[in-house]
């Protein structure tokens, strides 16, 4: 163990008074004690902010901001402004962490010199199910426990989403990258855009390949992810890096793997909401082109196929030749991910 330095960690607060005392007992039990323990309620309209008062009385590492409702990344922002901390780290109030999330983390960076350290996610329902989430690493992690990547690879790793993912909570960060970059307001899906732009501003990042945060997997919050506006910033979202990592040239193979992970999964969002939205199918339309042109110009030496599993390259030849199939097919596989057939 280093030297502690303190550690600031922002839990934003918002209509979760089933779940906060077991996400703040989890930050309060850390081994790594050097804790500013900030609680952003973000107006939540029930207990939580009485509860979040009540949290302060028995720790007195706990700081309480009251603040009119904002949204995620207003709040995430509030904490960061009110943080004093040499590092910052988010928490969900819903999810919670293993006893030893901050000192892994704070070993990592302080080992690499990173500018952000990630540990990895176990995904639990609320029935204590585990949900397997470690498939993908399986493909690219050998041995090491530890990996750190610098300069161009840091975005690559951030498009592939196998070990560095787009998952703000995750991760610690030192609090000179988080001050030059703010998380954007009035949007959803934040931590792709967060990810994205913070790329810009860090030089070495560490994956540490531990589960130590546990994310709550709520019903509640699967179905209001598919709204119309859900599901249209977050097609902005990725239109927005896709352009702009297009316009520098590079890491083609990467962007267009991003590409079609992320049109997958807004995909089985939008059937999810059993709703037709036109600027959703003509937002959609674009990306299914960008990914059609790519494969006509690539296709006898598709690097692309060589980062995609069996169902991604279905997905993307179906994509190519029948798109009403290419929904059929992910329709099909929701089915089954429902019954607990396949992951």
């Amino acid at each position: 163990m280093f030297e502690n330095e303190k550690i600031s960690v922002v839990i934003p607060v918002y209509k979760v008074e089933k779940y906060l005392k077991k996400c703040v007992d989890s930050v309060r039990n850390q081994t790594y004690e050097n804790l500013e323990i900030i609680l952003v309620d973000d107006g939540s309209p029930d207990n939580c902010g009485k509860m979040c008062d009540e949290l302060a009385q028995s720790d007195e590492r706990i700081k309480v901001v009251h603040k009119e409702n904002a949204g995620l990344s207003a709040a995430r922002n509030t904490g960061i402004e009110n943080a004093t901390g040499r590092y910052i780290c988010f928490i969900d109030s819903d999810d919670f962490l293993s006893e030893d999330f901050c000192e892994v983390l704070y070993d990592a960076v302080q080992e690499s010199g990173s500018d952000v350290a990630s540990v990895a996610l176990s995904m639990v329902r609320e029935d204590g199910y585990k949900i397997n989430t470690s498939d993908d690493l399986k493909e690219v992690i050998k041995d090491n426990n530890m990996y750190t990547y610098e300069g161009n690879e840091i975005l690559k790793q951030i498009l592939y989403r196998k070990t560095f993912k787009n998952y703000v909570c995750t991760k610690l960060y030192k609090k000179e990258i988080l001050e030059s970059c703010k998380f954007k307001e009035g949007v959803n899906y934040e931590d792709v855009l967060f990810m994205y732009e913070i790329s810009k501003k860090i030089n070495k990042i560490t994956f540490v390949n531990k589960e130590c945060y546990f994310y709550l997997k709520r019903y509640d919050s699967i179905t209001a992810t598919c709204s119309e506006k859900n599901l249209n910033d977050f097609l902005d979202v990725v239109t927005y890096r896709y352009e702009e990592i297009d316009s520098k040239g590079n890491l083609d193979k990467y962007n267009m793997y991003a590409l079609l992970e992320s049109i997958i999964s807004i995909s089985i969002k939008y059937i999810i909401s059993k709703q037709t939205y036109e600027t959703v199918d003509k937002k959609s339309e674009y990306i299914f082109e960008k990914l059609k042109q790519y494969l006509n110009n690539y296709e006898n030496e598709i690097e692309l196929l060589k980062l995609l599993n069996s169902s991604e390259k279905a997905c993307l030849y179906l994509l190519k030749y029948n798109t009403e199939l290419f929904y059929s097919f992910l329709k099909e596989r929701q089915k089954l991910k429902i019954q607990g057939k396949i992951v």
